[in-house]
């Protein structure tokens, strides 16, 4: 872990007042007001300056000083430990406390009652407290890349099949076969249908097979003696399957982490029977997990969010990928996405007022009741379409009428820009100020926050970090009330101490047991 203090490096510690502030406040966690200090004091502090400027400064006079602020002495092993074996100067000084201050952040989420129990702790005390952050990033990026290869791996299902392995196939098949029964038994032409027969029979062997492969991958996955990433995820449709598909190879292909041998629970390659199994499976996956990818979808479902903050409850880190795609790309892909799954989004944008953004209007050069028009007159002929051919499956009848509507090409262009604003919007949300951006740790009481990404190469910057001990973070103080520690890539708050000390005070002695 790498710490950068913004507010810290701002300091001149040539001068009386910085130097005090660095000592009282930034280490000690006392409030620091520079009234306090006498003339006589003030002396002193100015020769303390002196010597560290022009030489080094030992432990036994580092207690001096903090005897002349009036706050207790430390331990030689906390001084060992946080600035120089025997001695220090002006920037190890500062360098130490910065570190004691991100540490103390990361993982107990204050800094007065953390300098309090840590300053008179033996070596070893403060080694068991931190001890996962003694490993160098070059002898865990070795160990990473000498593990054994899985005795047995996982079996692939191409990405056109992994919507065989969700639940929801087997209900709209089931229910699709259904009108087809219905269909061809009423038809005078049931010949016209046999195109039909095929893919259902085709499907229930496609289906079959890949839930094979599914249902061993699975056990696969109990049996690996490790597993490094959960990919948390809700997909229902076939393109929500193939899209987190794409998602996940592009990550861990990436060749910035292919070598480090990572293993992760891929959901589109799992498949389990029962839903009752699948639940403690997956609950068992977060367990071990060192940290989830939490994929932000067109809807994110209670299941999904319940991974994000139990990851977050085991104070584990989450990275949460929102694709970031140009309108261009983004109108290509939701013209493949299938009818039912356009009209849905049509619907949801209603709801939830997206189309209301005026902005958007304004480059279409619409007004609300035009576009509602158009929103409208489309989702009646797809009806009017669907009613005539209710099955969604026949994919050939669907693309036929995605070439012969005339409305279906603008249509797209719409739902790409307010799309990509949608996902715009909920990246500022969980960011910034969506309830979920922030979970307790239920054992200590820290505050973590969610690492919010756009693009691959940031997400797998983060995770190969994450990985190998090695994120980057700055912490600065915010007028809103808190000291946040925030990730530098992603810029995303991390860890957060409030300013209300009474919060504190009850948090430390009601919730933390150190």
């Amino acid at each position: 872990m790498n710490f950068r203090d913004y507010d810290i490096n701002k300091l001149n510690l040539n001068n009386i007042d910085d130097f005090s502030k660095l000592i009282l406040y930034y280490l000690c966690g006392t409030p620091y007001n520079d009234k306090e200090f006498n003339k006589s004091i003030l002396n002193l502090l100015k020769k303390i300056i002196e010597v560290l400027e022009s030489g080094t400064l030992y432990y036994e006079q580092f207690n001096e000083i903090l005897l002349l602020f009036n706050q207790d002495r430390i331990s030689r092993d906390f001084f060992n430990y946080f600035f120089s074996e025997g001695k220090l100067n002006l920037e190890i000084l500062k360098d130490g406390i910065v570190e004691f201050r991100g540490l103390s952040i990361l993982h107990f989420g204050n800094f007065k009652f953390t300098f309090k129990r840590f300053s008179k702790m033996k070596k070893k005390e403060i080694d068991n407290h931190f001890r996962k952050l003694d490993f160098s990033t070059d002898s865990l990026e070795a160990t990473y890349k000498n593990r054994p290869n899985p005795i047995i791996d996982i079996k692939k299902v191409n990405k056109e099949n992994t919507w065989y392995l969700g639940y929801i196939s087997s209900t709209l098949i089931s229910k699709e076969s259904k009108h087809l029964k219905e269909i061809l038994e009423s038809c005078d032409e049931p010949e016209d249908y046999e195109p039909l027969k095929n893919i259902f029979l085709e499907l229930d062997k496609e289906i079959k097979e890949n839930r094979e492969k599914g249902t061993l991958n699975t056990d696969t996955y109990l049996i690996w003696d490790y597993i490094d990433v959960y990919i948390a995820t809700s997909m229902r449709k076939n393109c929500e399957f193939e899209e987190t598909f794409e998602t996940i190879q592009k990550i861990f292909t990436n060749p910035l982490i292919k070598d480090l041998k990572i293993r992760y629970f891929d959901p589109t390659q799992s498949y389990c029977k029962l839903n009752r199994d699948k639940g403690l499976i997956e609950g068992l996956m977060l367990k071990r997990a060192k940290c989830t990818i939490y994929m932000v979808q067109k809807s994110d479902t209670f299941g999904k969010d319940s991974e994000l903050a139990s990851t977050l409850a085991q104070k584990k880190p989450v990275i949460a990928f929102i694709p970031d795609y140009d309108e261009k790309e983004l109108c290509v892909k939701i013209k493949k996405y299938p009818l039912d799954y356009i009209k849905e989004r049509i619907f949801m944008f209603k709801a939830e007022n997206v189309f209301e953004d005026m902005e958007i209007l304004k480059e279409l050069d619409k007004d609300m009741n035009e576009l509602n028009d158009l929103l409208y007159a489309y989702v009646k002929e797809y009806e009017e379409y669907r009613l005539e051919q209710p099955i969604s499956l026949w994919s050939e009848k669907d693309e036929h009428f995605k070439d012969q509507n005339t409305q279906f090409k603008e249509i797209c262009e719409i739902l790409a820009k307010f799309t990509k604003k949608y996902w715009n919007n909920r990246a500022k949300s969980l960011q910034y100020n969506h309830p979920l951006g922030m979970q307790i740790d239920l054992d200590s009481g820290v505050a973590n926050g969610v690492l919010v990404v756009r693009n691959i190469d940031i997400c797998v910057k983060i995770l190969r970090s994450i990985i190998l001990n090695s994120l980057n973070f700055e912490i600065k103080h915010s007028d809103e009330g808190y000291t946040g520690l925030f990730e530098t890539l992603s810029g995303s708050l991390y860890r957060i101490v409030t300013d209300n000390e009474l919060i504190t005070n009850s948090f430390w002695n009601f919730f933390y047991k150190i």
